[in-house]
């Protein structure tokens, strides 16, 4: 499967976990799972966007749904992550199981 194949499910595999079924926001999306990459890659030195663990897909998700959900609130402030994404991003990168 082409990257770009891979990507598209991808997307769509998150819009299902966000229940989104219009392409409105297919481009917020796409972007908001960029920053999730960009963000879990600085953060976690074992994670590799292309064949994430499952907590680490787990993590993508999480970190997708809060940006997405509260998008309008990042816009206003700098909240922290959620406490579960921290606790997520605590284990993984201290190797919690």
């Amino acid at each position: 499967m082409r990257n770009q194949d891979k990507r598209r499910e991808r997307i769509t595999v998150i819009k299902g976990y966000l229940r989104v079924d219009f392409p409105d926001d297919d481009g917020l999306i796409e972007l908001l799972y960029d920053a999730a990459v960009q963000i879990l890659s600085e953060l976690l030195p074992s994670y590799n966007a292309r064949s994430p663990t499952p907590r680490q897909t787990l993590l993508e998700m999480a970190v997708i749904r809060d940006l997405y959900e509260n998008r309008e609130m990042y816009a206003r402030s700098r909240e922290r992550m959620r406490a579960g994404i921290s606790s997520l991003l605590l284990q993984e990168q201290y190797g919690g199981g």
